[in-house]
């Protein structure tokens, strides 16, 4: 009543209290509230709380709460702005639907409000020149949506989580906007890069946004409950590597209109949509991680000229998506476990399918809908697929299925092969609806099931490099598995032993010592299986007085061992200085963390229950430190004080001496008077715990050349540990073979003088890891001499 009846300009003051209403606002005035504690707008379940439908209106201090989805495709919002010119300010948008919607509403002000409990708190459209200033955002279903509107202002906005996504046609429905990293989510900056302004991206960023800008690296980050973890818009030759993200309510990764993208070893998990690529023509997707994502793990569309070698779309509900895709290639992937299908193709041309894992998806394995036309699909295995008659579909003949004279593999062939050339002796039948056919199917696979893959572990990352002893020393780590998920991350070094033991893809430590270090990642899967090693050569420097010599030390005691819970042990050490004293004597757990920092040799406390590794480091008066000692002891749970310790044996150990990436077989056994051995766990001197599992016999291939001492120990079903039980073994180092390169992409192609041009490599190295990298030019010589397969240059002459 009181808005029927007021002029154009008014004020209109709402005083304290709970207002059960619908508010249409069709002239210019002001609404005041006497604060969001005290005056309350409440919709109790209408469509919109709040309509404001004319320019100028101002609302300001109070709640606006109570609409309710209606689940009919209307809209549904505490406040509807439809007008130029609105300002929202100090205003509480508590459990609504939609806490705000503005469509086509220049000049829109919203300013000191806070969002809580809403579905989808703010979501403007067309709303050209808006400023977002100092909101909060807390415990709603979403972030802040600007879509189709140019020139936004955001500053110090803060989101508990979720973030800012941007959507639009226009390069400048991206990057007119001035947001800047005073915008928060989870107290993390949002990093908006575009046109002229800065390329420097934070390692705790929350979200980055590329647009308007080419030939940016976006690289060696983390990010997790956002929106988007990454948005790429209108920015060719954007280079993506390194990058986790989870756990997203929308794309983990989404790039349009973006031409020679590079997606390097990006791990997108856990997410509606793990990667979107949409209008991203010659784009190039390596080495990556598609998984566990509630759609589509990988989402290709309107593009050409897109390539997706080694990487694994796993447990999404459906796996990759290609539709109106040509002259693409599908390449060496691993589609696996999907809930739908592992491959949708959709209107698409010219595309080749080869030399893929697909298997056990629940939905057919390959499914090509209509109007695709001139694919090639051949060399895949397909394995136990569950479509509804075969494992594949393809209803008007949309690819050839062999290449004429090699067709792919199916798990549920019957045929036979007569001539034993590999080749069925009658065609595979794809669906008995069609007459579509794999005229030469084979008889075993191309690659082996993915089924029986261990993880596979990659270095992202070692920053600073070089490194200063006694300097953090940041390590960030990819790691993926076909069958299952990656449990376990362990870093060690050649000169201090092990240094992470846990489930953090990244870790960061000041305790290496000087010298050059191979650094070795190791990644254990959710079966108990260990990726390859992965090595990298750190040189680690003094940072002063060079001269002064290293102190030394060594672990003298550690007993007991096995200790009980809660029961004190003693830890003494011994050493010296050749040019000075030892001043400091530092302990530390794997699983407890500092135990004891200090002057004295010996010391006494308890630990809590598990296995510790124990590594000592001293430091003399110069501020040097000492190579780290390390030593593994094991603390009972609390037990029956009746519960009889087990033992442990080494029955053998063979083949011994060992050649280092072959196999050797450890055999224990365990015995316990009063229960059962319920766990055997291995250990070495030198590359610290290898195995953990309820069998005693395990067979490893990545034992590090050099003299171990190999270590038993058992625990029973009440938890008891037994003594550790040793043998020596000698692992010879094996012959090398040459490693191989190849070079990936050099963009631009030609260049210009002191143009900046980003070079990509790769290498395969059949008994080993590559740990370098080398690139010279007949013109310039060296170009980059170091640990990274990708770099940049702007000095080619």
């Amino acid at each position: 009543e009181a808005i029927d009846s007021a002029a154009n300009g008014s004020v209109i003051r709402v005083y304290d209290g709970l207002y059960a209403e619908y508010l249409r606002i069709e002239k210019t005035v002001e609404i005041v509230g006497n604060g969001t504690d005290r005056t309350v707008i409440d919709g109790r379940g209408v469509r919109i709380v709040v309509r404001i439908s004319y320019d100028g209106v101002n609302i300001t201090h109070l709640e606006v709460t109570g609409s309710e989805d209606h689940r009919d495709g209307f809209w549904d919002a505490g406040i509807l702005v439809e007008a130029a010119n609105v300002t929202i300010a100090d205003v509480l948008l508590r459990d609504n639907d939609e806490g705000l919607l503005a469509f086509e509403s220049p000049g829109l002000a919203l300013l000191d409000c806070t969002f809580d409990r809403n579905s989808l708190p703010v979501r403007i459209s067309e709303a050209d020149g808006a400023r977002l200033l100092n909101n909060t955002f807390l415990r709603n279903g979403e972030g802040m949506d600007i879509w189709h509107s140019v020139g936004c202002t955001l500053r110090d906005n803060v989101f508990d989580a979720y973030g800012v996504r941007l959507f639009g046609g226009r390069p400048e429905c991206y990057g007119s906007h001035d947001i800047d990293r005073s915008n928060t989510v989870d107290g993390r900056p949002v990093v908006y890069i575009s046109g002229s302004t800065g390329t420097d991206i934070p390692p705790d960023a929350a979200q980055v946004i590329v647009t308007n800008r080419s030939g940016v690296r976006v690289g060696n980050l983390t990010m997790t409950n956002v929106t988007h973890g990454v948005q790429v818009a209108f920015a060719d030759d954007t280079l993506l590597s390194g990058l986790t993200v989870t756990n997203c309510s929308k794309e983990a990764l989404r790039a349009v209109w973006s031409d020679r993208l590079i997606l390097d070893g990006v791990n997108c998990t856990g997410s509606e949509d793990g990667v979107q690529i949409l209008y991203c023509n010659s784009t190039v997707i390596t080495d990556c991680n598609m998984s566990s994502n509630e759609w589509y793990g990988l989402d290709l569309a309107y593009s050409e000229n897109v390539t997706v070698l080694r990487t694994v779309v796993a447990r999404n509900g459906n796996g990759m998506h290609l539709q109106n895709m040509s002259d693409s290639v599908i390449r060496g992937n691993d589609i696996l476990r999907n809930q739908g299908d592992g491959i949708q193709v959709m209107s698409t041309d010219d595309t080749m399918i080869l030399r893929n894992r697909i298997e056990h998806n629940r939905g057919w394995g390959l499914n090509i809908n209509p109007s695709s036309e001139g694919n090639f699909v051949h060399m895949n295995d397909f394995e136990w697929n569950g479509g509804l008659q075969a494992q594949a579909f393809d209803k008007d003949g949309g690819a050839d299925w062999s290449n004429g004279t090699v067709g792919n593999y199916w798990s549920d062939y019957t045929g036979s092969d007569d001539d034993r050339d590999g080749i069925g002796d009658t065609p595979y039948h794809l669906d008995t609806d069609t007459d579509v056919v794999d005229p030469h199917p084979v008889m075993e696979r191309f690659r082996p099931s993915a089924l029986d893959d261990p993880p596979r572990a990659v270095i992202l990352s070692v920053t600073p490099f070089p490194a200063t002893c006694g300097g953090n020393v940041t390590f960030v780590a990819f790691a993926s598995d076909s069958d299952g998920e990656v449990t376990l991350y362990v870093w060690s070094s050649s000169i201090d032993g092990e240094f992470y033991n846990g489930t953090a893809n990244s870790t960061t430590t000041n305790r290496l010592s000087e010298g050059v270090h191979t650094i070795v990642l190791r990644c254990m899967d959710d079966e108990g299986a260990w990726s390859a090693p992965a090595t990298l050569v750190l040189e680690v420097r003094e940072p002063s007085n060079a001269t002064n010599e290293r102190p030394h030390a060594s672990i003298l005691l550690i007993a007991p061992d096995p200790a009980r819970a809660g029961e004190n042990m003693t830890f003494e050490a011994t050493g010296g200085d050749d040019d000075g004293v030892v001043v400091r004597i530092r302990w530390n757990s794997s699983r407890d963390g500092l135990l004891y920092d200090g002057p004295a040799w010996s010391f006494e406390r308890n630990l809590s229950s598990g296995l510790h590794n124990i590594s000592l480091v001293v430091q003399d008066d110069d501020g040097g430190w000492s190579l780290p000692e390390w030593l593994y002891v094991a603390v009972h749970p609390d037990q029956s004080p009746s519960n009889r310790w087990p033992v442990a044996l080494i029955d053998s150990i063979e083949p011994d001496p060992a050649v280092a990436g072959r196999n050797v077989t450890l055999v224990g056994n365990g015995t316990d008077e009063d229960g059962n051995v319920t766990r055997y766990i291995w250990i070495s001197d030198r590359d610290g715990l290898l195995y953990s599992s309820p069998k005693g016999t395990w067979t490893t291939s990545m034992l590090s050349p050099g003299v171990h001492t190999i270590q038993l120990r058992v625990i029973d079903d009440e938890g008891a540990w037994s003594n550790a039980t040793t043998v020596v073994l000698t692992v010879r180092p094996p012959a090398n073979v040459r490693p191989e390169a190849v070079i990936v992409e050099i963009n631009p192609s030609p260049a210009y003088n002191d143009s900046a041009v980003h070079f990509v490599g790769g290498g395969d190295d059949p008994d080993g890891t590559i740990v370098w990298y080398f690139w010279e030019s007949n013109l310039a010589e060296i170009l980059y001499d170091g640990p990274n397969s990708s770099f940049t240059s702007d000095s080619l002459p």
